[in-house]
């Protein structure tokens, strides 16, 4: 169990039901938008190629113009120069004008223009590349002047003798291709800014320069403002990235009917892990499925309840209880046998009680004589098992003396159960009949048996109230133990008064609360250290009469 702040208790299963759910949700939920990401690449792929294609189109153009001029023209301001490069725009559409460098890299002359009347000098170009040997400037955004008032836009590209400034019709475009951005790779490294569409905002500047990388981007991206899906394309055969961005609203109301169903479905999915996985989980953590996992020996917890003579006190046996560790919890056998019953687990209960049982018992010191009463399902002593069980575990016992019996449940009895007691018998261990007076045996089944015990139930101890005996059982089981040779023991003692009652009946042994409760090991030994001294110091002989010959009672 977890517990929230408020107070409130959380079992395990829920919490571990939540998080299957909520891992659901949000797997199907980000495979939603995996898929919605797809379709916008699909749609914006489109887009690149048309950029792309236009791109390579225009610089592939632009260095072959420039090439021929600087192959078959002659540079100068003179008017067949001027013819020859006014024809040789002419021959493309994406080279608007062809202007001539003269000194210091001045344009002197366009097949605009002609002759200016100054020379003009440019800005240092943004960027300068070779290819194939060829030195070539790149400059951006430069303003084109037109009749003095009209201004234009545009890129401009020098080789040695020769400017060409691309055709503003092709950047438009360009800029109206649906693209975010054009870039172009610095040799050096970094990029520099071509064009950028006018539906941008300024936080996409945040998120492009993330995105450029020398084999492009698809994904989402987080900038300073929303957040984002790019796509990033780096144009084959040139340094130029064509970059798409958009926002995440706007992929949301393109997208709404998709992303609904991916959100529906979520939900759904999510719902259903989470039932799946609490049914799972709770069927995984109720004590019923552990019940097997826990009947361990290091989860027994074995406890000894002391019989006493009821004519001295002293203590002369105990009774071999069990408790469950469950985790932090400790169960009582009435919690643990209805599960152990339910799941057919008898002989692994008893196998795991009596190997605790056994290595507890052998570290501890008890006088010759001292009798230890253990219990074991119907199932385990038919199948032989409990023989097993006792000579692996408990014959040590009986070779230091202990006197070992096995308690027998009166509506056990029957003749199967009577065949495997007298295996035991002959073994060396005694037979206690448990439960006396609450079943239906007879004195033949009962003889037939041959317990060296009767235990009187509790029930009938508890009826006794002052000098009264409302229940005539008890004179009568005294009776029965007499004929059929047996010492009886009686259960459930609470008081002085109960204990006397039963002393003058003629019941020689009790247990119960008033004699000590079921206790741990360590305390046991505690308490038999404590009559040893006590013994010792009276002078008196232990009188411990769990010494009947079982042969000659059967006789």
């Amino acid at each position: 169990m977890t517990k929230s702040r408020a107070g409130f208790h959380i079992s395990t299963p829920t919490v571990i039901a939540v998080g299957v759910g909520v891992l659901a949700f949000g797997s199907v939920l980000a495979m939603g938008c995996v898929g919605v990401a797809k379709i916008e690449e699909r749609r914006l792929n489109p887009i690149h190629e048309d950029a792309a294609a236009t791109v390579q189109r225009m610089a592939a153009e632009t260095i072959r113009v420039l090439r021929k001029a600087e192959a078959d023209i002659q540079p100068g301001c003179n008017e067949d120069t001027l013819k020859s490069l006014r024809r040789l725009t002419l021959s493309t559409d994406i080279v608007a004008e062809l202007g001539v460098r003269g000194e210091g890299d001045a344009v002197i002359c366009t097949t605009t223009d002609g002759a200016l009347p100054r020379p003009f000098h440019p800005e240092p170009e943004d960027v300068i590349v070779v290819r194939d040997g060829d030195i070539i400037g790149l400059s951006f955004n430069k303003t084109l002047i037109v009749d003095g008032s009209n201004q234009l836009v545009s890129t401009i590209t020098s080789t040695r003798h020769y400017t060409a400034v691309t055709s503003p019709s092709m950047m438009k475009k360009l800029t109206t291709s649906g693209l975010t951005s054009l870039r172009m790779l610095r040799p050096g490294g970094g990029s520099i800014h071509i064009l950028q569409n006018d539906s941008s905002k300024p936080w996409m500047e945040d998120l492009i320069p993330q995105s450029i990388t020398g084999d492009g981007f698809k994904g989402w991206r987080w900038g300073w403002g929303p957040f984002a899906y790019v796509v990033s394309t780096r144009i084959q055969g040139t340094d130029f990235i064509a970059q798409s961005v958009v926002s995440v609203h706007e992929v949301l109301g393109r997208n709404s009917l998709a992303l609904s169903a991916a959100l529906l479905m979520s939900i759904l999915t999510g719902g259903l892990s989470f039932v799946g996985a609490n049914t799972l989980a709770r069927r995984r953590f109720t004590f019923g499925s552990r019940i097997e996992r826990l009947l361990e020996p290091e989860n027994v917890i074995c406890l000894l309840q002391p019989i006493v003579r009821l004519d001295s006190g002293e203590v002369v046996g105990c009774e071999l209880l069990m408790r469950l560790r469950d985790g932090t919890q400790v169960l009582v056998p009435s919690a643990v046998i209805p599960t152990v019953l339910d799941a057919e687990l008898t002989h692994k209960f008893d196998s795991a009680v009596l190997e605790r049982a056994g290595a507890d018992l052998r570290k501890i010191e008890l006088p010759p004589g001292f009798k230890v009463a253990i219990n074991f399902f119907p199932g385990t002593l038919k199948s032989g098992l409990a023989r097993h069980l006792l000579s692996r575990h408990f014959s040590m016992l009986l070779k230091r003396g202990v006197r070992v019996a096995v308690e027998v449940i009166e509506e056990q009895v029957n003749h199967e159960i009577a065949d495997r007691v007298r295996e035991l018998e002959f073994d060396g261990y005694q037979v206690s009949l448990d439960d006396f007076g609450t079943g239906y045996s007879n004195l033949v089944s009962v003889r037939n048996l041959a317990p060296s015990y009767l235990k009187v139930d509790r029930s009938f101890v508890s009826d006794m109230d002052g000098d009264s005996v409302p229940s005539s059982l008890i004179p009568e089981i005294i009776q029965i133990a007499r004929r059929v040779e047996a010492q009886v023991v009686a259960e459930g003692i609470e008081n002085d008064e109960q204990a006397r009652l039963l002393r003058e009946l003629g019941a020689e042994f009790g247990q119960g609360y008033f004699f000590g409760r079921p206790m741990p090991f360590p305390e046991f030994e505690q308490l038999i250290e404590a009559h040893r001294a006590t013994r010792e110091a009276s002078n008196v002989t232990a009188a411990l009469t769990f010494s009947k010959n079982q042969e000659a009672r059967r006789a």
